[in-house]
């Protein structure tokens, strides 16, 4: 059975902890594989996530280790720290009530994140009024995939975006001094932004 997508079959390879036992399966425009952890978790993952080093394990290093305790970095009370363990629980903890939309799709952290230090390092503090954001959705938290973003570019990068040319409607709708809910009605009947008022 060969690959669906650009990917090729990857079935009895490993990456970190995962091996893919399963072949190939299409949901939403993606290509998942059935992938066994060492610790011997099965869960589907994202071929992409695979290929790109986002999802190395089902988190269980992660859950092996009280991160709260194992480093003394003296910020504990920072929103730094706190941004660093909401992203932690959101993606290894079926109970955090935001897991679906991350963990539960197959967003993970990379291993280098694991650790506050190594965050902190690659990530600098978090400024005021910013939270953290990933640049690509559809990737994991790396380095390179993530700034400290405000909630206005937040909202503009959410995956529930409509994007034309690259821009969100809220873009648009500065840019053309239009409302969101004439550009929204005009994509709706013509799938464009463009054309008379």
């Amino acid at each position: 059975m060969a690959a669906a997508g650009k990917f090729k079959l990857l079935t009895g390879l490993t990456f970190g902890k995962w091996t893919v036992t399963g072949n190939p399966v299409r949901l939403k425009r993606r290509t998942l594989y059935e992938c066994v952890c060492t610790c011997g978790t099965t869960k589907l993952v994202s071929a992409d996530h695979l290929a790109r080093g986002d999802s190395t394990s089902c988190g269980c290093a992660y859950r092996g280790r009280s991160y709260r305790t194992v480093e003394n970095h003296g910020k504990r009370d920072t929103r730094t720290y706190k941004s660093w363990c909401s992203m932690i629980g959101r993606c290894f903890n079926p109970k955090d009530r935001s897991y679906p939309n991350y963990g539960g799709r197959g967003i993970t952290v990379c291993e280098r994140w694991l650790s506050f230090s190594n965050f902190i390092a690659d990530m600098g503090d978090r400024p005021i009024a910013h939270s953290l954001d990933r640049i690509d959705n559809e990737k994991g938290y790396v380095p390179g995939n993530c700034k400290w973003a405000t909630r206005t570019e937040q909202n503009r990068n959410s995956r529930q975006n409509v994007i034309i040319d690259g821009h969100c409607i809220s873009e648009w709708s500065e840019q053309l001094q239009l409302p969101r809910s004439t550009l929204a009605s005009r994509i709706r009947r013509k799938g464009t932004i463009r054309g008379k008022l």
